[in-house]
């Protein structure tokens, strides 16, 4: 090539050299295999490519992984210690989600985990650095799986257990998983602060409302006996006595009425739906934790005896024919049960008909198909006819007018594919959008070259917002017949489509974003509870 070109073209020989050099390279740090990764570096060094430093710190993977990452998930501390003398700021490298190789040591927890993370603290890896969606740390990821000789090891390295993930603090991913060893040890790494252990999360429940809540007792318990409040409630005005009640922890209910200073005052709160914790454990037929509950909670009650309690509790809750009356709270809370229940069931008229369509065609369809006998003649011609009947009362937009036609056509001939085609476009235009897609799918089962069927299917597709599946019809439809209405279809149904996957993943990067900058506020009044309590 002539000097001073615009470009200069790279030997075949020394690309191909470069890339078995680099998959050498990271296939050894995968495998552990420190002789053939001493052998590498060293080929890195003679190349010149910028030495063996570049290329422990540089030569990343399409996630911007390094061979480091890789030796840390696979638990390989002497591949790992041998690539940070070449270069120790890879201690730190970061991939796309903000993963470093002591994250990765953590989450891989192969054998030799414990290792490799001891050997990356000893290089300068910063046991703070956090990945950037879930914005936790590798004590944030070793609590929540019990991976004790790392949580002790980080704790001892200074990790600091008040970061806040999307969970909560690494106490809060401990609580919620159950791993009550490692709830112990944050606590003892931080202390029994009331701020500490009370503190909410960004979905603002505290450890010990999320232990209970996945039923962990023994985890429960740790937190309670270490100072947790257990009269802060969660979204339904539950608190954790509540939970306890419902799910029969006897060992959890006796510690809160032993160490919670606030054990009484939860005994007298009622939910949401009027109940005590008390009514709570009787309603479930835990009579052992009532009993615990009993003596705190009585003040509170209306009833002479927990025996009495239990049978104005059953009554509130399964009223006896009409007008039987419970107590105002319960029945003020089966009313809004109720309320609810109607208001889920709400469904439309014209919903419900078309949803009786699709019921009814399918029946149909498996009726036609197993029947081999030909359709009468005569059948078949009286079935024209009420299609031309349907067209011209669809021709002067008396649709209900050209469906009634269409649907006589049909119970004459269910095999015309033509009929159920037009009944599609009839439905379609009076909104029964379900029953359109009906018809349009069986008239494309019946005939599959039907172009017009193809259309019908999109646009009834179209109309329920189905647009992944509305595409592929008026593809599949183009095969047939590349007419602009189905070009049209097929391009509108792909804009629709990428419009609405736009809206959907901004709405979840913005919720995203939300539940992180909630972290960083609670992780700030953390900290300024902790600085007054010091």
């Amino acid at each position: 090539m002539a000097a001073g070109g615009a470009s200069q073209s790279v030997d075949p020989a020394v690309l191909r050299e470069q890339k078995e050099r680099l998959l050498a390279f990271f296939t050894a740090a995968k495998d552990g295999d420190e002789r053939a990764l001493k052998v590498s570096l060293e080929s890195f060094e003679a190349a010149r490519d910028g030495g063996a430093k570049a290329a422990v710190l540089g030569m990343r993977d399409a996630h911007r992984r390094t061979a480091l990452h890789f030796a840390a998930n696979q638990g390989h501390s002497g591949c790992i210690r041998i690539m940070l003398e070449h270069c120790k700021d890879a201690a730190n490298a970061a991939d796309e989600d903000g993963a470093t190789p002591l994250i990765m040591a953590v989450l891989g927890r192969a054998p030799g985990a414990i290792d490799c993370v001891e050997t990356l603290i000893e290089f300068g890896a910063d046991v703070n650095a956090r990945r950037e969606r879930e914005m936790d740390t590798a004590l944030h990821i070793a609590s929540r799986n019990g991976f004790m000789p790392a949580v002790e090891r980080l704790l001892a390295a200074s990790a600091d257990p008040t970061l806040h993930s999307v969970v909560g603090t690494a106490l809060h991913e401990a609580a919620a998983e159950g791993e009550t060893a490692a709830v112990n040890a944050i606590i003892k790494s931080v202390g029994s602060h009331p701020a500490w252990l009370s503190v909410p999360g960004p979905r603002s429940a505290t450890p010990l409302l999320l232990a209970a809540t996945a039923g962990h007792e023994d985890a429960s318990v740790a937190l309670i006996r270490a100072g947790s409040p257990v009269a802060a409630h969660a979204t339904k005005g539950e608190t954790a006595l509540h939970i306890f009640a419902d799910n029969g922890h006897h060992g959890a209910v006796a510690a809160a009425l032993e160490h919670a200073k606030d054990a009484e005052a939860a005994a007298r709160k009622p939910d949401d739906a009027g109940l005590l914790p008390v009514q709570r454990a009787l309603l479930k037929g835990h009579s052992s934790v009532a009993e615990l509950l009993w003596g705190a909670s009585k003040d509170s009650c209306d009833a002479e005896s927990l025996d009495s309690l239990s049978a104005a509790t059953s009554a509130a809750a399964v009223p006896s024919g009409a007008g039987a009356a419970g107590d105002s709270a319960s029945a003020a809370a089966a009313a809004a049960s109720g309320a609810e229940d109607a208001k889920a069931a709400a469904v439309s008229a014209r919903e419900q008909a078309a949803c009786a369509t699709v019921e009814e065609e399918a029946k149909a369809a498996d009726a036609f198909e197993n029947d081999g006998s030909a359709t009468a003649e005569a059948d078949a011609e009286a079935a024209l006819a009420k299609k031309a009947e349907g067209n011209a009362a669809f021709g002067k937009k008396q649709y209900s007018k050209a469906e009634g036609a269409y649907s006589e056509g049909v119970a004459l001939d269910p095999r015309n594919a033509a009929l159920r085609m037009n009944r599609s476009a009839a439905r379609l235009r009076q909104g029964n959008n379900l029953g359109a897609l009906a018809d349009a799918v069986m008239a494309r089962k019946l005939d599959a070259t039907l172009a017009k069927a193809y259309f019908r299917e999109g646009s009834a597709r179209m109309a329920l917002r189905q647009w992944e599946e509305a595409a592929n019809v008026f593809f599949d439809g183009l095969k047939l017949s590349d007419v602009p209405e189905m070009r049209d279809g097929f391009q509108e149904a792909v804009r629709r489509g990428k419009a609405d996957h736009a809206k959907l993943e901004k709405a979840k990067l913005a919720q995203e974003e939300e539940i992180r900058v909630e972290a960083v506020r609670a992780e700030k009044r953390l900290r300024r509870a902790l600085e007054r309590k010091a």
